[in-house]
């Protein structure tokens, strides 16, 4: 291979390297952000579980007092929807830790795979470096 031809591979292959760094940065941000969004839909996910046990409670109290609760005590009533509350809040708690969890695995491993794409570029530079000389 020439020398000229050597020098344009090398420098084709930085190039290439870099692209691929920059490539997988932006690849891992833009995970992170889907993880931030995820995180913010299951904050209002959970202002609207509140919501709704703060409306089931008063209803269950507006009962109460219109006439009387069926099925139960007004407390019984009210503490099986705090429970039902508890149990929904939990199940959300874990489901969003896991893809929070996720997507930060997700990010480093397009890091991860930005870099062994740099690396072999990087190695292509130095075959080519070595046919030169």
């Amino acid at each position: 291979m020439g020398a000229f031809a050597a020098g344009a591979t090398v420098v084709s292959s930085l190039m290439a390297m870099q692209q691929q760094q920059k490539a997988a940065g932006l690849q891992a941000q833009g995970i992170k952000e889907q993880a931030q969004m995820e995180k913010l839909r299951a904050s209002d996910e959970g202002i609207a579980r509140r919501e709704r046990l703060l409306n089931a409670l008063a209803a269950q109290s507006a009962q109460a007092g219109a006439g009387g609760v069926t099925g139960g005590s007004l407390q019984q009533v009210q503490a099986q929807s705090v429970s039902d509350y508890a149990a929904e809040q939990k199940s959300a708690d874990v489901y969003g830790a896991a893809k929070q969890s996720g997507a930060q695995r997700n990010a480093a491993g397009a890091i991860q795979q930005g870099r062994y794409r740099a690396m072999g570029s990087l190695l292509s530079a130095g075959t080519a470096l070595a046919e030169i000389g």
